[in-house]
């Protein structure tokens, strides 16, 4: 019979099958880099992104540690001026502060809009967060709004302290101006001239250094309130990105466009030094305290540090990673491969042991957006499918070469699959393809051009190949004889993901409309129906017994993990900032890894546990229900006991938090449940409902 569970979100079970450990993980990669900084004793580096903020080591290269849980996609920091503390401003539109010794958490800051930059007060006491149209002067200690001066024009990129903390510079692309703190009042303006982007004091506070999309720095006087020099790159068409003037003032380094960062004398208007080494454009440079180095952060993800006055490249650090595409665990469980998807296409592979990058190789200086990969399971090739020439190209994964390219697709390819015994590929463009790796042939031709097959996947035996298709429906193949075996046609959507149970007897799909269904594959009868409310399932996939189902969504950042008899949710796995790729499960089924687009490879622990049955005698359900517009949800409570179950007639609060743990919203709802809500002022994200003792999220889009 057909089981059919629809489920917003399930906290509690009657059976409990699999005991997971959701604060035991691991996350290999650091996500993209956006901002890299000295630390005030220039021992050491910070640098941030989407995967959180990470402390360098100088003189070993090696990361001291990172935080990265609940931090969001971190877009600028700054260190305390004692080095105690360093805060990030935050994609939640939060800015947060922490203990640098201990890791600890000690303050957050509600800036209400992304904040772009981020700068603590010269004696530490206050720090200034910009970003939309504000800028906030808050308590360190209390985390208390101490100034707001005034809405802008347009959206502030960046902010400045003067070196005695008097005065605050601050600039977006229509305008420039400098605010005297304890007035509020602005005491130097200059509008619509040089289109600012970036800027900096220098260390006797009397000049500002203005970085501008003209591709120029104007040094600006405040005594004269005029700009005293331009300093350009002749030939430039990019602009100014980031900029830092040295210790003793004399000269400036800026990053730009062109990848390179440059060095000015600011009293001669020479340029005495071009760093170049960066394969794409820098968006942070920083002079060490003592002058001697600069460092340089790239969209290349990688962290540069330089000799100040020789131009030699003292160090490269390597550890933040573009978006992840597709990860697959090798048979042994202790490697990883991923597939990355920035401005490069790079294969990549991962020690577990580790957590080390033990492999890269660029199979594409460019990015295709709709190239496909497939890992070989004896971990010796990999397999790309380019979207435009119809091709498959075969690489050697230990010496880092291309192999083999095999032709045969009179168009694009819009799947690739490995067979478990490594001896086949499957490709699908114009027609489906079966492929003798080895040798270069094709070996069978399948005619499926009534749809496209998005998604191909092997039986673990290597004689059925499933196709998922834009005609919303999965195609089972008779691999010996190219014949069509079964047609699980879905009336509603397509198929994001197909994948076969361990023995080749199930196949499920993840579609678009947030569905995981489960067939029988020799009688073709749906068993399964698990709805995931604004889902839209990216991946799905078995675990090696079989009795679970990993799912990942684009919408919510969530892994979710399922039992496959009952569909119950067993478990989600918060921690991605971004939408998730892929899923896979390691070899023995204890861990499950999920590729993000955030950067990051998160390895969650799972713990087999016995079947047991729950000994409460009683308990509650906690349900929520979003409307399509995003602007209500319905709460229910339903009370169950071993013989019966009910709705009671209210409750006497229900609350509403954001991931931080704020509440932002309480509801009586003493004689009212079901309990409509109205979420309209609440902004995009996901919350967590508390009421009766039970907790369920929903996410508002």
């Amino acid at each position: 019979m057909k089981k059919v569970f629809i489920l917003f979100v399930v906290l509690f079970s009657m059976l409990i099958i699999y005991e997971v450990k959701a604060k035991d993980f691991e996350i290999l990669g650091f996500g993209s880099l956006k901002q890299v900084i000295f630390s005030p004793d220039g021992t050491k580096l910070a640098s941030c992104g989407s995967g959180g903020i990470f402390i360098w080591d100088i003189a070993s290269g090696d990361t001291l540690f990172s935080i990265r849980e609940n931090t969001g996609y971190v877009y600028t920091i700054a260190f305390s001026p004692d080095g105690t503390k360093i805060a990030g401003g935050i994609s939640d539109s939060t800015a947060k502060i922490w203990d640098i010794k201990t890791g600890a958490e000690i303050g957050t800051i509600l800036h209400k809009d992304k904040i772009r930059t981020i700068k603590f007060s010269p004696d530490g006491t206050e720090i200034a967060t910009g970003g939309g149209r504000a800028v906030n002067i808050w308590n360190v200690n209390t985390q208390e709004l101490v100034k707001n001066l005034s809405k802008k024009e347009s959206d502030v990129y960046d902010i400045a302290y003067s070196p005695d903390g008097s005065k605050l510079a601050e600039c977006n692309t229509v305008s420039f101006c400098v605010w005297n703190i304890s007035s509020g009042i602005k005491i130097a303006t200059l509008n619509g001239t040089i289109v600012p982007i970036c800027l900096d004091f220098n260390p006797n506070g009397n000049q500002i250094a203005i970085g501008s999309l003209f591709h120029s720095i104007y040094i600006y006087e405040l005594d004269s309130g005029k700009i005293s020099k331009t300093l350009a790159i002749k030939g430039d068409t990019s602009h100014i990105y980031c900029l830092d003037y040295s210790p003793d003032g004399k000269t400036i380094v800026a990053g730009s466009y062109d990848n390179n960062a440059t060095v000015w004398d600011i009293e001669s208007g020479a340029i005495i030094h071009t760093f170049s080494g960066h394969t794409d454009m820098i968006h942070s440079v920083h002079y060490s305290p003592d002058g001697i180095k600069i460092v340089s952060g790239s969209e290349d993800n990688t962290i540069k540090l330089w000799d100040s006055y020789t131009e030699g490249l003292l160090n490269t650090l390597i550890g933040h990673t573009d978006p992840i595409k597709s990860i697959n665990f090798n048979d042994n469980g202790d490697k990883l491969a991923c597939e990355t998807s920035g401005k490069k296409e790079i294969f990549q592979i991962w020690d577990l042991i580790s957590t080390k990058l033990i492999k890269s190789i660029v199979y594409c200086n460019y990015n295709r957006y709709n190239s496909c990969l497939a890992y070989s399971s004896d971990e010796t090739k990999f397999a790309v499918g380019g979207p435009y020439t119809g091709e498959i190209e075969i690489w050697d994964v230990i010496k880092g070469q291309k192999i083999k390219t095999i032709t045969g697709h009179d168009s694009h390819i819009s799947s690739i699959s490995y067979s478990q015994d490594g001896n086949k590929i499957a490709s699908s463009g114009d027609t489906i393809k079966i492929w003798d790796v080895n040798m270069g042939i094709e070996i069978l031709a399948i005619n499926a051009q009534s749809s496209t097959n998005n998604n191909l996947c092997f039986s673990p035996d290597g004689n059925i190949l499933a196709s998922g298709n834009n005609n919303r429906s999965i195609r089972i193949w008779d691999l010996n004889t190219g014949i069509e075996i079964r047609d699980l046609w879905e009336n509603t959507s397509n198929p994001l993901s197909i994948c076969f149970n361990p023995t080749g007897t199930k196949i499920a799909g993840g579609f678009y409309d947030d569905a995981i269904k489960i067939w029988d594959v020799n009688t073709g009868d749906e068993i399964q129906d698990i709805s995931i409310p604004k889902s839209s399932l990216n991946c799905v996939t078995f675990s090696p017994d079989g009795n679970l189902i990993a799912s990942c969504g684009s919408n919510d950042y969530a892994v979710q993990l399922w039992d496959v008899d009952s569909g119950t949710l067993i478990k989600s796995f918060l921690g991605h900032n971004s939408y998730i790729s892929d899923i896979t499960f390691s070899p023995d089924g204890t861990k499950l890894a999920s590729g993000s687009a955030d950067g990051t490879i998160r390895i969650w622990n799972i713990e087999p546990n016995a079947v047991k049955e729950s000994t409460e005698e009683e308990g509650n359900t906690l349900s929520i229900s979003p409307n399509p517009a995003g602007d209500f949800i319905t709460v229910k409570i339903e009370r169950w006991s071993p013989s019966s179950r009910w709705t009671p007639s209210g409750t006497d609060v229900i609350q509403i938090y954001n991931t931080l743990g704020e509440k932002v919203m309480a509801v009586s709802a003493r004689h009212a449940v079901p309990l409509r809500i109205n979420i309209s002022k609440l902004p995009k994200g996901m919350y967590f409902v508390k009421a009766d003792g039970e907790t369920a999220k929903f996410v508002k889009m």
